[in-house]
């Protein structure tokens, strides 16, 4: 089992993921749309690991009742 990606929920997509491509230096790995809003994921050329940036806006109808502040982690396994 190891660490995928974690979920940062953000204000701006946009401006989030300039902060880390143009501070930091990671690279853009996928952007999707869901419905009006977009998903970045970024991360280091070099490694596996990412953040995943998701709309807080498109949180707002939160069914499970996640706490936003805290980051979402995704793990990945051979087999479950």
């Amino acid at each position: 089992m190891r660490v995928g990606y974690v979920v940062l929920y953000v204000n701006d997509v946009e401006a989030c993921l300039r902060f880390w491509i143009d501070k930091v230096g990671m690279v853009e790995r996928r952007r999707i749309a869901a419905g009006t809003f977009t998903i970045a994921r970024v991360g280091f050329a070099d490694q596996d690991f990412s953040f995943e940036l998701v709309p807080l806006e498109m949180m707002k109808e939160n069914p499970d009742g996640l706490d936003l502040a805290t980051p979402s982690i995704a793990f990945e396994v051979a087999d479950l």
